[in-house]
């Protein structure tokens, strides 16, 4: 068995995924899981973020508040961290961010991007096309299957690497290169896409080659039923051997070698009620089990060899030795010598046995490369000379099968072209047989349109230039196909405006255009004049056009308003030589005002110290004067 590979991160990217403590998975709601454990105002920033980063120009600068919510350093953290959770589609930005600060409360943040703004949209495309190419393959209605599927998806294209974007998704399918926050990432977006809610766990995990705590991340995964359930797809990774011993576990079960880091983050105790791998494909080996009971687990014999995964718990080294003749009489194997080797995972065990055993089907072995997939199953066993069942493969949106698409077609088997997006298997199996299908076409993307423009000044809002193989959409909006020579009854705003794809060709890239519309102001409203104070800016009164958001008569300008303070309250007297200290608190926001009180002169301290001692001089200079009185009196005597 190959050992674990080394699962290492960085110590702050691994600080930036953990959460603040929760102890549920936030079930029945269309939220992501992460923004369902933050409070009201770490809510508010994540809103922001989301606004100023999931798009195809992210903000270099994303403004959270004018410092009236007082945000904390924590709040922004906890928001972040979220927010970086619940979007493994938005790869280009870090974990890493600086802030800006009003005073003591956070205004804005800037994110640390690894992708440049011109770089993000081709790179969200590439991404794009790799994840609807995988997700085009993924067949069968249930949960289990359609992670199960997204799961081997991951570990059959990922190579684990510590190079380029390995902490993202885009690293893990794109450059197919990742360690395991790409890992998790990938999974993460691709049950997404699937309609499954997953997350990010980050913590440790136990290396039983090494002995040692390595930091980690796995995904907890929504499955049947509202059931949690936990999958690391990394250590089920293993090269040229994959397995699904890490997939669907209960928390118990990922708890015997993952540790969340409980300083930050408490992983809910997830049951998984029987809905792992073997639980439900079936592979379970126990002490009591006859060779019988196992042979029911291996596949037909393909070149003299037999094959079964089965999960164990226990010895299962000392189980074949005592059993492996019994189990080859039971896989109907014949007179002559027979063998068998294993490797294993956790429990999960991968057994080989070869030896004289009767051929009983042909098999065909369907290899594709990257550009197109399919939902059947491209790799079958039939009776000799049986039919297979017809096998249809789809291109993905950047190629296309071209009519003189052809391939080599072995022992009976034949390659139709369908139309330019589809090709379909058949035929009559006369030997076993393997089939290399030839690559799509890629799609070519065409030039960007360069006589489209904007009719500026417009009452109605026109872009001239364009025809009906283009389309269109304002920023932030849908694609649109225009079907006319120009654009009319536009709105003021930004707009872009490209060549649609085709069966054949990509889209364009898209040309940027801003139409400025001339309104008539036929909509005008009055806007009252507000008040400021300290929690709210104010304004003068003024006329707000409905139609064009512009302000016709007067200023909408924020007014900024005061603090409104209390007394103010000593907190330390001052004294000879040394300065006091004195505050107020506003009573809208609490806001506190501090200053010194001088430091007394000599003079000023003498007169507080008879002023606060009155009684004392009075009595001590009493006193003194009787003794003066009764000394003059015995000098008389």
């Amino acid at each position: 068995m190959k050992r674990l590979k080394p699962l290492v991160v960085f110590a702050f990217v691994l600080l930036a995924l953990l959460i603040a403590s929760i102890s549920v998975f936030a079930d029945a709601s269309d939220e992501r899981y992460g923004v369902g454990t933050l409070t009201e105002k770490e809510r508010h920033i994540y809103a922001k973020l989301v606004e100023g980063i999931n798009k195809d120009s992210p903000d270099a600068k994303v403004t959270l508040d004018n410092g009236d919510m007082g945000l904390t350093v924590e709040e922004l953290y906890s928001a972040y961290s979220a927010f970086v959770h619940d979007y493994p589609e938005c790869f280009w930005i870090t974990t890493g961010y600086n802030y800006t600060l009003k005073g003591s409360a956070i205004v804005s943040v800037q994110p640390q991007y690894s992708f440049s703004a011109s770089e993000i949209p081709e790179a969200k495309a590439r991404l794009d096309a790799v994840v609807n190419e995988i997700l085009s393959g993924m067949v069968g209605e249930s949960i289990f299957e359609r992670a199960l599927y997204l799961h081997d998806a991951v570990a059959k294209r990922v190579e684990y690497r510590h190079v380029g974007h390995h902490q993202t998704a885009y690293g893990a399918l794109v450059d197919g290169e990742a360690v395991c926050a790409g890992y998790a990432a990938a999974y993460q977006l691709l049950l997404q896409r699937a309609g499954i809610e997953a997350y990010t766990v980050t913590g440790y995990s136990y290396d039983p080659s090494s002995g040692d705590y390595i930091a980690h991340a796995w995904n907890l995964v929504m499955i049947d039923d509202g059931v949690c359930v936990y999958t690391d797809v990394t250590w089920d990774d293993q090269g040229d051997s994959l397995y699904r011993y890490y997939f669907n576990l209960s928390y118990a079960e990922i708890s015997a070698d993952h540790f969340e880091n409980k300083d930050f983050f408490i992983a809910p105790e997830c049951s998984h009620t029987e809905s792992s791998y073997f639980d439900v494909r079936g592979g379970i080996v126990t002490d009591d089990s006859t060779p019988d009971d196992v042979a029911a687990f291996f596949s037909e014999a393909r070149d003299g060899v037999r094959t079964a995964q089965i999960l164990y718990e226990g010895d299962f080294e000392a189980w074949m030795a005592e059993h492996s003749e019994e189990l080859y009489a039971a896989l109907g194997g014949g007179v002559g010598s027979y063998g068998y080797s294993m490797s294993f995972l956790g429990n999960e065990y991968h057994i080989s046995m070869n030896g004289n055993f009767p051929r009983t089907s042909y098999f065909l072995d369907v290899v594709a490369p990257q550009g197109m997939s399919t939902q059947d199953n491209p790799n079958q066993a039939v009776e000799e000379g049986g039919t297979i069942e017809e096998i249809i493969y789809t291109a993905s949106d950047a190629y296309y099968f071209p009519t003189d698409y052809s391939v080599e077609s072995p022992s009976g088997i034949t390659v139709e072209v369908l139309d330019l997006r589809r090709i379909k298997i058949s035929g009559t199996l006369s030997a076993d047989a393997r089939l290399e299908l030839a690559p799509p076409t890629a799609k070519e993307k065409p030039e960007t349109p360069v006589d489209v423009s904007a009719l500026e000044n417009s009452t109605d809002g026109v872009i001239l230039g364009v025809d009906d193989t283009m389309e269109y959409k304002i920023e932030g909006g849908e694609w649109t196909a225009i079907t006319a020579s120009e654009l009319t009854g536009l709105k003021s705003g930004v707009y872009y405006v490209r060549y649609r794809a085709t069966e054949t060709e990509l889209a364009s890239d898209a040309v940027k255009i801003t139409v400025k519309v001339l309104c008539v102001h036929a909509n005008v409203q009055d806007m009252p004049a507000q008040s400021a104070n300290c929690k709210h800016d104010g304004n003068e009164a003024y006329k707000l056009c409905v139609d064009c958001g512009e302000v016709t008569e007067g200023s909408n300008a924020a007014i900024k308003g005061d603090h409104t303070y209390g007394e103010w309250v000593t907190v330390r007297k001052s004294s000879f030589g040394v300065d006091g200290e004195r505050e107020r608190s506003c009573t809208l926001c609490g806001h506190e005002e501090k200053e010194n009180i001088p430091a007394e002169t000599l003079s000023e301290t003498l007169m507080r110290l008879v002023q606060e001692n009155t009684k004392v001089v009075y009595a001590a200079v009493a006193v003194l004067l009787l003794l003066i009185l009764v000394r003059i009196i015995f000098k008389r005597k």
